[in-house]
């Protein structure tokens, strides 16, 4: 316990002493005439440098010294990588790429210990797709940038949004696909067995309209919100409230 009260002490005057040293950071920076917003702009700038620095020594330091294949030989070191990586800030780090010439294979460790799919980081990635699937691409770009300190182009929001889309359609199409048979309605021996029977009721309600467009005249869009009775609440005397509700439109 004592041993805990004083590693919580050191990281108490560490951060003190930080605080310390961007206060008189900030003051050199944004000299005697200030105002709330040259603070938090300079302290913005700051931490973007603190944040590209100590991120990219922080995952070098962690990259592996030495690998073993999976066929239990000695990889060697053949040389050191650059990857580009876009997050709040452009990450540039260099990893090591490890070789095995029995199974003529290349590794490089480091790529999964920072588990950072592709050129973006997960912020990014959340910012792209909650933006793009609700406002135009071009609109979503301006935001991205302006919140996020982010410049993407439209057409990489429209590319990876859509991409997002398809796999999650695909992922919800398999789990229909265990729930209804071919004749459209829930499987017959989900109902027999009661540990995988489905007790509540859904209710989808759809409309449509008729929509023309450029390429093929006029075709008709299908809107619809799905839910669940559970979520169907009495909130007062007069009013009910559905919690929780999907929607969906296709054509």
């Amino acid at each position: 316990m004592s041993g805990i009260i004083k590693n919580d002490g050191e990281e108490k005057r560490t951060e003190e002493e930080v605080v310390n040293l961007l206060i008189k950071v900030v003051e050199r920076k944004i000299g005697e005439k200030f105002d709330l917003d040259k603070i938090e702009n300079c302290m913005t700038e700051i931490f973007k440098k603190i944040r590209k620095e100590v991120s990219e020594k922080v995952m070098e330091e962690k990259d592996v010294k030495e690998k073993e294949c999976k066929c239990g030989r000695k990889m060697e070191i053949k040389e050191k990588a650059k990857r580009k990586i876009q997050g709040l800030v452009k990450y540039e780090i260099s990893r090591r790429s490890y070789y095995c010439s029995y199974c003529d294979i290349y590794e490089r460790p480091l790529d999964d210990i920072i588990k950072c799919a592709g050129r973006w980081t997960t912020e990014i990635k959340e910012g792209i797709v909650l933006l793009g699937q609700r406002i135009p691409f071009k609109e979503a770009g301006f935001f991205i940038e302006k919140f996020l300190g982010v410049t993407v182009s439209h057409e990489t929001i429209q590319e990876f949004t859509e991409k997002t889309g398809r796999r999650i359609f695909e992922d919800e199409k398999k789990e229909m696909e265990k729930l209804i048979g071919t004749n459209g309605y829930v499987k017959e021996e989900l109902y027999n067995d009661k540990e995988k029977n489905i007790p509540e009721t859904i209710y989808m309600q759809v409309d449509g309209s008729m929509v023309q467009t450029r390429e093929e005249k006029w075709k008709e869009v299908k809107s619809g919100l799905i839910f669940a009775a559970k979520d169907n609440v009495q909130v007062d005397k007069h009013h009910k409230a559905i919690l929780k509700k999907k929607y969906f439109s296709v054509f």
